[in-house]
């Protein structure tokens, strides 16, 4: 993609992003960092690819914090990943959410994570920050 297509193409995520999503503790991330947190590599699918390349993204990417393990790893939008990546997109909306299970093995990599409060409770929708990602918020990014 050209430059100005991939501003444009900002633009569309972010219309959908702000209007028409809704959910909150989105932040733009850098797609190699999240590379780094996929679980699984998928091939690309050309339909999702036009999709995405003319109306943007319209859903962010979530990624899976478990807070016994402190690991974090793309739980959705693998398929996503792989198309961002093929367009040349830098950054991409994520969100952050808790998971408490501990799983079968370990998934994901070890990150900073956060601290439980005095009644051992965190959040269960936390910003990509939060964890000690590299972001940028919405307000930064689009408006």
């Amino acid at each position: 993609m050209r430059y100005t297509d991939i501003i444009t193409w900002y633009g569309k995520t972010c219309y959908w992003m702000v209007t028409d999503y809704r959910l909150d503790k989105i932040e733009y991330v850098y797609v190699k960092d999240l590379l780094r947190l996929r679980e699984f590599v998928r091939p690309m699918k050309f339909e999702l690819k036009y999709d995405i390349q003319e109306n943007g993204l319209r859903h962010p990417i979530i990624l899976m914090y478990n807070q016994p393990t402190r690991t974090v790893y793309v739980g959705e939008g693998n398929h996503r990943l792989t198309v961002v990546k093929s367009l040349g997109i830098e950054l991409v909306p994520a969100r952050v959410v808790r998971e408490e299970r501990t799983p079968y093995k370990i998934r994901g990599e070890k990150i900073r994570g956060i601290d439980p409060n005095e009644f051992g409770y965190v959040k269960g929708s936390l910003y990509p920050s939060e964890i000690g990602l590299e972001s940028y918020t919405l307000a930064e990014l689009c408006i």
